[in-house]
């Protein structure tokens, strides 16, 4: 073993010193949990589904400035009226138009567009296509007037009956803080006391419904991890005192991170919100590693001080560790840029929190509760430790071999893993099995898709936006979008009966404010990938250079932007998963001062890692956000198992020992406490499953497989290949010496 700064870097001194001062320490505990207590009511909930985006990317100014300049491509809310169950077609239209009267007083919105927006032709001029007083009373006449007005089918579909009314929100206010929620509130209070059968869809709503989702997620998992946690530890420790340390270091852990994200502005969203369940789950596994032992040193007659002391002083390294290397891992979501460096921070700043709750409150605690069989376990350790000791001899006895297949297995995982393209998921954001998916889904069967691509079209004649010459070339585009896209649903006022585009108003919402462009509109689906909705966008832009002017076109999505974004974050955290792993190892081997070490737990978690990944994103044939993300934090997670390990084979007296006898008595000590901290930590991330949101259930699931392989990898693989790379090494290094000599 070669000379070492310290595990845990002396960062475990925190702990003696509160232990100094225990009545200091714990006013300060409490005090900093006051304050941040009573910052958890303004604690916020980020429902943009392009939060993580970069916002300063060309696609996102073209989208901008496309949503400035058309009044089509403004924030809207969607009503879907179901007439299935009306008892005359003119009882339902006309109970429909006294709704959008009324949507039409709501301040804030800009306009409200519907089936009577449709025009006809009079002898006056346009008129309203369906007059209040004459509405068709047959299904056989509404199919009729659908079928001669094609345009009809943006608002109505005859089969169901099922039309959409489209509330355009002020896009000056959408910005406001909770004007979005307003406005959803008022339209639905309106729709609800119109006596129509009505549902809620469309952007607007779907991020109102994340925030809520969001906000009963958390909550249900907060509650079901506290559940588990006092379960478990029931099971685990025979002493009530010990299940109440472990439980109250937990949700404090959670508690500050999710007041130290409302003090500092920081938003939850789908990613972020899995951090306070981390902290919390991190801190009862690292707590059960610091009473574990106390039975020992009580059992060998220390004071109840003493033996706090001890377990701070030996302990609290490798914590402290485990903490910078999950704090290392958590950080690598910044080489993702834009809003990712916002939830890598606050992932860095959760595992700092729940760490300085296990070291400074945990012994503390121990302090205060601890009696004679505190820390005991139900399981018999001596059988534990009679186990693991067995598989420490079996391995390290086939160290060239674990060796050598470990590395084969590594590179094999790599070269899968690089062949795996990425792909965003939008569904995997969107609340499952809630009434605005299912509005959504209603809203896409009959109306051609919920998520649109808009194309700027500029016009010949921008002086008359009616002329033929514009039409025309509007006539052209649409028919070479419609062809070139087989199926995909194109609207524009080329749907229009001739008759009706002659006398259309200045104030069009497919016009741009300033006259010079006019929009064409691709729809298409949520259900659709990131790659199918990058290649729908690259297939127009390929249309669109053949035409007259194509290349002046603007072409801007909503959904193609996020997908661009989220394929190239992936791309870019799976060299930051490879970074964590690296940058881990090396910190483990520079604090304990054994390569061999280093590299053997950077080993055993890449495996780990990379399992999860070529097996669960093999079936799907990519690598989704949700899994990288995942993976990520895994890392952090995983390699806390080996550094306990390390620091055991590590000890002050290791120097008197041989490799192999080193890590044969550290896996044999510490086995019992990986199995018990790793059965932890993987049945507690099960309440993730519990999630509304896919998102969250996706990142649970694979964070608890990837920890499950990283418990088998760590005691299977990290001893014998530490021996047998520290055997390689030193007998290197004695040739190079005995050739110089």
């Amino acid at each position: 073993m070669r000379a070492r700064v310290g595990l845990g870097f002396g960062l475990e001194r925190l702990g003696l010193i509160a232990l100094s001062r225990p009545k200091l320490a714990s006013l300060l505990i409490l005090a900093a949990s006051l304050v941040l207590v009573l910052a958890l009511p303004t604690l916020k909930f980020e429902a943009d589904i392009v939060g993580q985006t970069d916002r300063d990317s060309a696609i996102w100014q073209e989208y901008e400035a496309l949503r400035t300049e058309f009044t089509f491509a403004a924030p809207q809310i969607y009503i879907l009226v179901d007439g299935s169950t009306a008892a005359s077609l003119p009882d339902w239209f006309g109970a429909q138009n006294r709704l959008v009267l009324n949507l039409r007083l709501i301040g804030g919105v800009a306009d409200v567009q519907s089936v009577f927006s449709l025009r006809s032709v009079g002898s006056g001029g346009t008129v309203p296509l369906l007059d209040p007083s004459g509405y068709p009373g047959e299904p056989g006449a509404l199919r009729a007037l659908a079928e001669a007005r094609p345009d009809m089918a943006a608002f109505l579909n005859p089969d169901g009956p099922v039309s959409r009314i489209s509330i355009v929100l002020d896009p000056d206010r959408m910005g406001q803080d909770g004007f979005a929620d307003d406005m959803i509130r008022q339209v639905r209070n309106l729709a609800d006391a119109s006596g129509l059968v009505t549902s809620l869809a469309g952007p607007v709503v779907v991020q109102g419904e994340i925030a809520k989702t969001l906000l009963r997620d958390m909550v249900r998992m907060v509650l079901l991890s506290i559940v588990v946690g006092w379960s478990f530890g029931l099971l685990i420790f025979s002493d009530v005192r010990t299940v109440m340390v472990v439980n109250m270091v937990s949700p404090v852990a959670m508690l500050w991170t999710a007041g130290f994200a409302a003090l500092t502005g920081e938003t939850l969203n789908s990613i972020t919100i899995v951090f306070p369940l981390l902290a919390s789950i991190i801190a009862f596994a690292d707590a059960v590693h610091l009473v574990v032992p106390m039975s020992r040193r009580l059992e060998a007659g220390d004071t109840i001080l003493d033996a706090v002391r001890s377990i701070v002083t030996h302990i609290g390294p490798a914590t402290a560790l485990t903490s910078m290397t999950t704090a290392l891992a958590f950080g690598s979501l910044a080489v993702a840029g834009g809003g990712m460096i916002a939830v890598a921070w606050l992932g860095v700043a959760s595992v700092v929190l729940a760490w300085l709750a296990v070291i400074t409150l945990g012994p503390l605690l121990c302090l205060t509760l601890a009696r004679p069989g505190f820390g005991a376990t139900r399981f018999p350790a001596a059988r534990f430790e009679q186990a693991f000791r067995w598989l420490a001899v079996r391995t390290i006895g086939l160290g060239p071999i674990i060796l050598a297949a470990s590395a084969i297995g590594c590179v094999a995982l790599l070269l899968s893993a690089r062949h795996l393209p990425s792909d965003h998921v939008p569904t995997d954001y969107l609340p499952a099995a809630s009434d605005v998916r299912l509005a959504e889904a209603e809203m896409e069967g009959n109306f051609s898709g919920g998520l649109s691509m808009l194309v700027a079209m500029p016009l010949p004649r921008p002086d008359a936006p009616s002329h033929p010459e514009n039409i025309l070339r509007l006539q052209a585009w649409h028919e070479a979008l419609n062809d070139g896209l087989g199926d995909s649903a194109i609207w524009s006022r080329v749907r229009l009966p001739e008759m009706v585009q002659a006398q259309l108003p200045q104030d069009m919402p497919d016009l741009a404010r300033d006259g010079e462009a006019m929009l064409l509109v691709v729809n298409h689906s949520w259900e659709d990938s990131g790659a199918q909705t990058i290649a729908r966008f690259n297939r127009v832009q390929e249309i669109l250079e053949g035409l007259p002017d194509g290349e002046a076109a603007q072409v801007a999505s909503l959904a193609t932007l996020v997908a661009q974004s989220a394929v190239e974050d992936i791309d870019r955290l799976r060299a930051g998963v490879l970074l964590s792993v690296v940058l881990a190892s090396g910190l483990i081997a520079l604090s304990s001062g054994s390569l061999a070490a280093g590299l053997a737990v950077g080993l055993s978690v890449g495996l780990s890692v990379l399992v999860v990944l070529v097996g669960s994103s093999a079936p799907a044939g990519a690598i989704s956000y949700s899994l990288i993300v995942a993976l990520v934090i895994s890392v952090g997670i995983a390699i806390d198992d080996g550094i306990h390990l390390v620091n055991k084979a590590s000890a002050d007296d290791a120097a008197h020992r041989s490799g192999a006898e080193r890590w044969t008595d550290g896996l044999a000590q510490t086995g019992g406490a990986i199995l018990l901290t790793s059965l932890i930590l993987v049945v507690t991330l099960v309440v993730t499953q519990t999630a509304s949101m896919p998102a969250l259930r996706v990142i649970g699931r694979e964070i608890a497989l990837a920890l499950t392989a990283a418990f088998f990898f760590t005691t299977f693989i990290v001893a014998p290949t530490a021996v047998r790379i520290d055997r390689t090494l030193h007998n290197l290094f004695s040739r190079k010496a005995a050739r110089h000599g």
